[in-house]
């Protein structure tokens, strides 16, 4: 049987965007050979926006003692969240606790790229923060979502499946889902699955791993975990799920296209276009050559219909080798990168 609980903290739907930022390196502090103090840095991508409608901040911690009421010290950029550890979910398993928070972010957070989460503690034994989530509510003209959050800790030791309901209020736009979880041995395997489609194998890790996977997602929905039974036995054993993530987005995306390459004179030449009705976020021009980057510019957004002619010279380059061209944009949470190879012609 299960131990533990997710909590359903997330129901809703939204008139934007919903980025996620992560951290599943783990962070220890305290204790006699730990840092007293360590800093990590959450990303966010650099959408233009001057403001966000909501910032939840999510945090999953162990311990090997209770931590309920010891101080420490929490900062968001500076900003003190809080000096006294109080979790919203607390539970143990054999020595082990597992702690989850959730603080509100809005009222101090900032638009900017970079965010710097700050961590004190003083005690003798350490605590260890092993994922951070960081959910940015952007307003975006034209661009809808709906998002599911559960967040907690759920233990299932070998054997053991869960079965998590999963309501979501749909719309139309493209589903995904993203589960966090902690695996306890490189021993362990867990399948998961989505509305009884398999979506992910874990197997041969250690610690925090995050399934991420595109889905057909319903009003009602169904996640089940399943750590399967081993004739190995490992210690820890419990395999803990810190939170469910399911949702879908409407985004008005840019059509970045390549729509002419050929190389002349020692110089390549490529036409890149915007297809598309909105101009991406950032875009990005990368040229290679037998792996090598021999080329690398940001170049300006593109309007819609906008062409940008690109002219690389060449150096060191042979008849009948191949260069790719590939071009990364960005828009809101999305990144995609779309690519061509040319082919350096006998004149060369």
């Amino acid at each position: 049987m299960s131990n533990g609980e997710l909590k359903q903290y997330l129901v809703e739907k939204y008139q934007g965007d919903i980025i996620i930022s992560s951290i599943d390196t783990p962070v220890r502090v305290g204790g006699l050979r730990n840092p007293r103090f360590r800093k990590v840095t959450l990303t966010a991508p650099p959408v233009k926006v001057e403001t966000v409608d909501k910032v939840l901040l999510d945090l999953t911690i162990t311990t090997n003692f209770n931590p309920v009421n010891i101080k420490w010290k929490l900062l968001f950029n500076d900003f003190t969240l809080t000096r006294e550890f109080k979790p919203q979910v607390l539970v143990e398993d054999n020595g082990t606790y597992y702690s989850k928070l959730l603080f509100d972010l809005t009222p101090v957070y900032k638009h900017q790229s970079r965010h710097i989460l700050g961590v004190q503690f003083d005690g003798a034994e350490p605590i260890t923060i092993e994922h951070v989530n960081m959910i940015v509510f952007y307003p975006v003209e034209g661009a809808s979502s709906s998002i599911t959050y559960l967040s907690g800790a759920l233990l299932l030791k070998p054997g053991e499946e869960a079965l998590v309901k999963v309501p979501v209020k749909t719309i139309s736009g493209e589903g995904f889902i993203k589960i966090v979880g902690m695996v306890p041995s490189r021993q362990a395997k867990i399948k998961l699955y989505f509305n009884n489609a398999l979506i992910g194998d874990i197997e041969g890790v250690l610690g925090v791993e995050e399934i991420t996977s595109n889905v057909e997602v319903n009003e009602e929905n169904i996640v089940k975990i399943h750590h399967l039974p081993s004739t190995t036995k490992y210690y820890p054993n419990s395999f803990m799920v810190s939170s469910i993530i399911v949702g879908k987005t409407s985004i008005p995306l840019p059509k970045i296209v390549i729509e002419e390459t050929k190389v002349v004179d020692n110089k390549l030449h490529a036409r890149i276009a915007n297809r598309g009705l909105v101009e991406p976020d950032r875009l990005v021009v990368l040229v290679t050559h037998l792996g090598n980057i021999v080329y690398r510019e940001k170049l300006k957004p593109l309007r819609p219909n906008e062409i940008y002619d690109l002219e690389v010279p060449l150096r060191n380059v042979r008849h009948g080798e191949i260069l790719v061209v590939r071009i990364i944009w960005g828009r809101l949470s999305k990144t995609e990168y779309i690519e061509e190879r040319v082919k350096i012609p006998s004149s060369q």
